[in-house]
């Protein structure tokens, strides 16, 4: 019976130590686990938080892909018109060399138009000349005429 009762108080000792154990672990799963629960709790107003920002900064981000979408349009407005404007500069610049081409023939045609009115207009002094002198011959020989026909008529008269 002693037996009986040392096996009974040793299993009540082994079983008392292993409650007592169990309860140590218990106490300290349940700190474990408010940890865990307060870890949680932070955790979810962390992502809350988060969440809060990642959808400002995905409408703020919206917002700069619609602007950079409108600057987008822009540029391609102004490249176009760019390119529309350079299209009429070399358009002018080709005018401006056909019409300068022209002004540099026209000029020519006016130096040659030049040099044949002055041709023409020596010509006419030196006509102008000659026929000058041709009046004065023919004055001479009117004058030689008529004094030859004085003679003739003073010779008619005295014959």
């Amino acid at each position: 019976m002693q037996n009986l009762y040392e096996t009974v108080r040793c299993d009540r000792n082994l079983y008392s130590k292993n409650l007592i154990e169990s309860q140590d672990r218990i106490a300290e799963l349940r700190r474990t686990f408010k940890i865990f629960h307060h870890s949680i709790e932070q955790l979810k107003d962390e992502i809350t938080t988060k969440s809060g920002v990642l959808k400002e900064q995905q409408i703020e981000s919206a917002k700069f892909s619609k602007a950079n979408e409108k600057l987008k349009i822009k540029k391609e407005r102004k490249a176009e018109k760019i390119r529309v404007y350079k299209e009429k500069d070399r358009n002018i610049d080709n005018e401006i060399n056909n019409l300068s081409n022209i002004i540099l023939d026209a000029d020519k045609q006016i130096e040659a138009q030049r040099k044949e009115y002055e041709k023409i207009i020596n010509k006419r002094d030196l006509l102008g000349t000659q026929l000058i002198r041709k009046n004065d011959e023919l004055a001479l020989l009117y004058e030689k005429i008529k004094i030859q026909h004085n003679t003739l008529a003073n010779g008619e008269v005295q014959y």
